[in-house]
Parts: C-alpha cells; structure tokens; sequence
C-alpha cells in the first residue's frame, strides 16, 4: 500500500487477480478483486464478499504450453556447437592466462 501511495496509484480503482487464498490480502487492499479460477477457500471467501468469480472452462494445457515455449525457442539463432565450444574453450584459457598472472605478480 505504501508503494502505490508514493507511485500515486489509486487502489480503489485497480484490480487484482488470484486462484489461491494465499493471496487475499492482495486482493483485498484492491477495490476490484477477482478469484480467477479459486480454490475452494478462496472461492467461499469470494462469494461472502461480494468478489468477481471468472472461470474458465477451456483453460490451456500444460503440455500445449511447454511445446508452445519449445518452438519458439528452437526459433531463436544459437550458434553451431562447434562454434559455441570453441568460443568457450577460448574464454577459459584467457580467464586461466589471466589467473596464473595474476598470482605470478602477487608474489613479486
């Protein structure tokens, strides 16, 4: 609440979403909650205050959206490992370089 006071946020008009009770307090400092989905805590809290109730009916499988993410990351341009290993191999070596100087001048 105190974030929102400095930020100027008005939390009589703002909304907040949850399926859990855990996250009442959240909802309540809100002027607009709504219990998307609720457990059957937060349900009964819902309806003996007056909350929204969304529920969805067709909601997205896990395994849609773990395949989802894979495609779009095997979109994404990685270099060819031969490259990225090479690259690794240098970086170590110049961090390895660099170690044994570093040691080698301390002692003088």
């Amino acid at each position: 609440r105190a974030l929102a006071q400095r930020e100027g946020i008005d939390l009589d008009e703002s909304y907040a979403y949850s399926d859990s009770y855990t996250d009442l307090p959240m909802l309540e400092a809100v002027g607009h909650p709504v219990a998307v989905n609720p457990d059957r805590v937060l349900a009964r809290y819902a309806r003996e205050h007056g909350y929204e109730i969304a529920r969805f009916v067709q909601p997205v499988r896990l395994r849609d959206r773990v395949r989802d993410v894979r495609q779009r990351i095997s979109s994404v341009s990685v270099p060819p490992r031969p490259a990225l290993t090479a690259s690794a191999v240098v970086m170590g070596v110049g961090a390895s370089a660099f170690g044994i100087g570093w040691w080698l001048g301390r002692k003088r």
